[in-house]
Formats: structure tokens, C-alpha cells, sequence
């Protein structure tokens, strides 16, 4: 499990509004927006954090619903073209925002909980099919694959050891629990294939006339 980061640079010249500094980014990508501001160093709770927020299991299955964008200290300069996403006086290392920009919510303390609820509000948004029912179906699918992969490597150093010593009979009977293995794989990569599948609210060649 990965998050796909793009890093970015605004090609704006002047400071822009916050929705201007979200549609600015999001070019012909046609999800929802993550974007993630790196901290000067963040030696501290917060910082620790974030960090450990970023690494759980439902958030990492999340963001591939998302145009993860991460962004450099540098936003945080008065006069750079995105300053205006991170204000206040706790300025979000998070946000997440519609395909539209007509929702941005920034994260300024972000904890599991509180970044996994606010990446689903906005999920929602741009999406038909229910992401919290569908990151509860991908864990139980990783669970799976890993139980599958944990047999398929004990039956293999079973087949191992029978072939060596000429077990011919009990052999066979690997090689078929081995392929029963996986077509059980293959069914598990079906089914993830459709819980990934949230369908857009918008298709995205709807989306492209309104750019």
C-alpha cells in the first residue's frame, strides 16, 4: 500500500483565492483533491502525527480515490500563489477538496479519525458508491490475499518435499489445492476490481465541458 504523490508547482504568478488555487492544480484529473503540505522539519506532536495518521490502512486505500498533490514548506511565503489554502492561526497540513473546489475542508489536526472522515465527506461528493462500505470491503479483501498467499507458501514447500521424495499421489493432491488457491485469488481480484470502482457522481467527459 502507496500513496500515489504528485509533487507540484503552481504556474501561477499572483496570489489566487482558495478555490482558484485548487482548480489551478487539479489540471485533467478528474478526481477529488488531497493535498498534503510537507512541514519545516515538524519535530514535534504534530508533525509525529500526521505521520502516523498517513500511514493507516484506510486512509492509504482512500487516496487512490483522490489526485494526491503534495506541496513544499514554501506555500506557507505570504506571497506564493497557493498561500491562501493554508491560513489561519493553525494552518492545515491537509485538505481535501471536490473535483469542483466548491468544498475544500482543511485538516489542521489530523488525526486517523478526523482525516479518514473528511476524505469520506468529500468522497462522497464525487462519488455514487459508499466509501466507508468500500474500504471495509479492500481490508477484508488484504486479509484475504495475505491468508491465501500464507497457504500458497506452505503448500509449496509441501509439494517441494513430496516431489523430492517421489510422492507422486500425494503431489497431485497439492497441485490441485495449489490451483484451487488460485482461482480463489482470482475471484478476490474481481471483487476488488468492483469495491475500487466508486463511479464519479459527474462522468469526467461531462466534467471537461465545464472547464
Amino acid at each position: 500500500l502507496n500513496v500515489d504523490w504528485k509533487e507540484l508547482r503552481s504556474a501561477a504568478e499572483k496570489r489566487l483565492e482558495a478555490k482558484e488555487a485548487i482548480l489551478s492544480m487539479r489540471g485533467d484529473d478528474p478526481r477529488p483533491i488531497l493535498i498534503l503540505r510537507d512541514c519545516d522539519g515538524c519535530a514535534n506532536k504534530e508533525g509525529d502525527l500526521l505521520k502516523f495518521s498517513l500511514q493507516d490502512e484506510r486512509v492509504i486505500i482512500g487516496t487512490a480515490w483522490f489526485n494526491c498533490i503534495r506541496l513544499g514548506h514554501e506555500v506557507m511565503e505570504p506571497n506564493h500563489p497557493l498561500s491562501a489554502l493554508f491560513t489561519g492561526s493553525i494552518p492545515p497540513h491537509v485538505l481535501v477538496a471536490t473535483w469542483d473546489a466548491k468544498r475544500i475542508i482543511p485538516i489542521p489536526r489530523c488525526t486517523r479519525k478526523d482525516l479518514w472522515r473528511n476524505m469520506s465527506v468529500v468522497l462522497k461528493k464525487d462519488y455514487r458508491k459508499n466509501p466507508d462500505k468500500a474500504v471495509r470491503g479492500l481490508l477484508e479483501i488484504l486479509s484475504s490475499f495475505d491468508a491465501i498467499d500464507d497457504r500458497e507458501e506452505a503448500l509449496r514447500v509441501q509439494l517441494e518435499t513430496k516431489e523430492r521424495r517421489g510422492k507422486k499421489s500425494r503431489a497431485e493432491k497439492l497441485k490441485k489445492q495449489l490451483a484451487e488457491l488460485e482461482e480463489d485469488r482470482q475471484e478476490l481480484i474481481e471483487k476488488e476490481k468492483k469495491l475500487r470502482d466508486l463511479q464519479f457522481r459527474k462522468p469526467p467527459e461531462k466534467r471537461e465541458k465545464e472547464v
